[in-house]
């Protein structure tokens, strides 16, 4: 679960990405430049990674911190391979 201080961060980021699709949008609207709009495809995708890495870090510091700590079973095991599938399609 996502902390106050992560959630808040990541409302202010989503909320910027929000404002650069905005601009996209209006960038494609208005016929701008082709290699303009794909430089801002790719401002927008570097900040979704940006947030996906703040979350992730988040999982780690606490659902897979906890994990590994009550070592319930193999709860330690399913939280790493989790967070090893999703860091293969974060870097895909």
């Amino acid at each position: 679960m996502l902390d106050e201080i992560t959630t808040k961060k990541s409302l202010r980021r989503l909320k910027a990405i929000k404002g650069q699709v905005g601009g996209l949008e209006r960038m494609v609207a208005d016929n701008k430049y082709c290699m303009d709009i794909v430089n801002q495809i790719t401002a927008v995708r570097k900040a979704l990674d940006s947030l996906s890495f703040v979350i992730m870090e988040r999982h780690v510091k606490s659902c897979v911190k906890d994990a590994f700590a009550e070592s319930k079973g193999n709860a330690a095991d399913k939280k790493v391979d989790e967070l090893f599938r999703e860091m293969n399609k974060f870097l895909k």
